[in-house]
């Protein structure tokens, strides 16, 4: 096996394995003692729970491990500090850095070195050319050591940590590539504990938001959160929404058909640049909830 993808999504892990030939030849899922819709650093130094969720790993290989060459883990969204900052774009790395550090430092003083930080510019200049939105995807170093851990356990080398919803981005362009490439689009990503949202325009992504599911008025939220986009892309345009997710029960909202009238939706189909093996494809025919291994897709083509 070339490659294993974790995903480590709400009260779930998910694997799939990966040939040199790019074709899937594992595809499993198991319930996890942790939920990772929640703070996992918390059980950065419990020797059980790193245990037994490696454990629960090593139960839906069927694969000897010493052949596994690469390890990623999607990481829910949940676990990721994510937060849309304006930049001056004429300002060199280092001023700009800076700038983030202060960021995360207003949220976590105590913390805020823990952290992995990177960032991608959006390309939202609204208030001046040289002014953009930058999101900003931090990561406590604690929960990338928890995955970290986890695989030591099973004595795999973990290669890689993404944040899943960043991760599905990827099969836009893989699978979709004609229509992402030359439009605005909207990819949302369904779990038990929050809605990610992100808009790809001309292939690269523009916009980023959530709503936790966290009461009964969340809806509301996701509404509101629909609307927005307009405001903050005045010319959004939208043309195509992708959605995906292990919470997705394939009924649209009805407060986003209101909203978006003439735009397409599609259920994400992962499979196509990392291909179902002949026996899955036979095997996992029946199941047409598989959009939701699309960030483990995407974290494998990323791999590549």
């Amino acid at each position: 096996m070339e490659k294993l993808i974790l995903s480590f999504s709400d009260e779930y892990i998910r694997a799939i394995g990966v040939n040199d030939l790019n074709e899937i030849i594992l595809m499993e899922e198991v319930s996890s003692i942790v939920d990772f819709g929640k703070d996992i650093s918390y059980y950065k130094n419990n020797t059980t729970v790193l245990s037994e969720t490696s454990q629960m790993i090593h139960s839906i290989l069927n694969t000897d491990i010493a052949r596994i060459k690469k390890v990623g883990v999607a990481l829910d969204s949940a676990q990721a500090f994510l937060n849309i900052i304006p930049i001056d774009t004429n300002d060199d790395e280092k001023t700009i850095n800076s700038q983030i550090m202060w960021e995360i430092s207003n949220y976590f003083p105590e913390t805020y070195n823990d952290f992995n930080i990177k960032y991608i510019k959006l390309n939202n200049h609204k208030y001046t050319q040289n002014i953009d939105d930058a999101l900003l995807i931090a990561i406590d170093k604690f929960k990338i050591d928890f995955c970290r851990r986890v695989c030591s356990e099973l004595k795999l080398n973990l290669k890689t940590v993404e944040v899943d919803h960043f991760a599905a981005e990827k099969i836009l362009s893989d699978n979709y590539k004609d229509k992402v490439l030359t439009a605005n689009v909207l990819l949302i990503g369904y779990k038990a504990s929050r809605i990610d949202m992100s808009v790809v325009a001309n292939g690269k992504i523009r916009y980023y938001e959530y709503v936790n599911k966290d009461d009964n008025e969340y809806h509301e939220r996701f509404a509101s959160a629909l609307k927005n986009l307009s405001v903050s892309i005045p010319e959004l345009n939208l043309k195509d929404v992708y959605i995906y997710g292990g919470d997705f029960s394939g009924n649209i909202d009805e407060r986003f058909q209101e909203i978006f009238k003439n735009v397409s939706t599609t259920v994400i189909d992962p499979f196509f640049k990392v291909k179902l093996s002949r026996e899955l494809l036979s095997e996992k025919s029946a199941d047409r909830n598989l959009h939701r291994f699309t960030p483990l897709c995407g974290l494998a083509s990323k791999m590549s």
